[in-house]
Parts: C-alpha cells; sequence; structure tokens
C-alpha cells in the first residue's frame, strides 16, 4: 500500500490488508479475557489457532481488536457493502483511509506482534524447537518482493516518500 499502486489494484490491496489485519486482531483478542482471568477457555472452533495457545502470559492489549473499537468498526465497514456510515459527515463514521491510518496501524500490529513474542512459551521458540515462529516467518516469507526481516524499514521508507501520508494513526484515533 505505501507503495501507492494505481486503480483497481489499490482497491485489492486495501481489502487485503484491511482482512488480514482483522484476522491478525482475532488472533490477539480471541481467548485473552479467558486466558488473563485463569478461566477455562470457552469452547470454540478446534481448527482455530489463537496467540493464547503459544503463550504463558498475556501483554499485548486485546481490547484494541474487540468488535466495537473504532479500528475494527472502521475495517468492517470499510469491507462491507456500501452504507451510511461510510459518508464521513455521518454521525458514528466509521471509515479506513489508507493513507491517513494504514502507517498506524502496521505500527499497532508490530507492537502488538513484539508484546506477544514477549509471551511466548520458552518451548515454541529456538533452540527448543527448531523451527520456531521466526524459522516459519522467513521461510514463509522468503518469495516475497521484500524479505519479511527487512518489511519494517522498507515500509517506514516508502511511507515518508508519500508526503499526504500521516504517520502514526489508525482509525482508533479518529
Amino acid at each position: 500500500m505505501a507503495e501507492g499502486p494505481g486503480a483497481p489494484i489499490n482497491h485489492f490491496v486495501q481489502e487485503a490488508f484491511l482482512v488480514h489485519t482483522r484476522n491478525l486482531g482475532e488472533f490477539f483478542r480471541e481467548g485473552a479475557r479467558t486466558f488473563e482471568a485463569n478461566q477455562p477457555p470457552p469452547e470454540r472452533e478446534q481448527n482455530k489457532i489463537l496467540a493464547v495457545d503459544f503463550c504463558s502470559s498475556v501483554s499485548w492489549r486485546p481490547q484494541l481488536f474487540t468488535e466495537s473499537s473504532k479500528l475494527i468498526s472502521a475495517i468492517n465497514q470499510s469491507l462491507s457493502h456500501m452504507t451510511y456510515h461510510r459518508d464521513r459527515a455521518a454521525k458514528g463514521h466509521a471509515h479506513f483511509e489508507g493513507s491517513l491510518h494504514v502507517h498506524g496501524t502496521v505500527e499497532l500490529m508490530r507492537r502488538t506482534w513484539g508484546e506477544f513474542m514477549q509471551c511466548v512459551k520458552p518451548e515454541f521458540l529456538h533452540p527448543h524447537y527448531r523451527e520456531d515462529i521466526n524459522y516459519w516467518l522467513v521461510e514463509h516469507t522468503k518469495e516475497w518482493r521484500v524479505p519479511f526481516n527487512r518489511l519494517e524499514n522498507r515500509f517506514e521508507e516508502a511511507v515518508k516518500r508519500w508526503p499526504h501520508w500521516i504517520l502514526n494513526r489508525t482509525a482508533e484515533d479518529h
């Protein structure tokens, strides 16, 4: 998104970004409340993987990803069919604007990922587990035009070249 592909690719890129951001939000949100309260986890899909499955504690802020948060509401509104709430003049406006919100959302996800990694149980990390999370991130992204381990720097460089982009804001800030 930071490289500003033209229409209609820009819409596909933004939708993919929003869907994956919402999925990561669910990964960090689901199960965190019961985990923090030391309650048994509620019944859930057997196949669903959650952040708490790998952790001994929760130091990230799962409430940032609740369905009622402005960020998730804006993502949901942006991905839904046309609604009156997408009108910027509407009361209760919820809209995700790429140039205003992408950088801050990426930063939020980066920070949350770092906090998650601080909570991961040692048995899921190297050297206990040779092919740990970091290994699979590198392995999964090695064919990308920008390797995962360089994504942060390349994203920052690209965003700073676009003068109409706002840094460090999410839909939560509006």
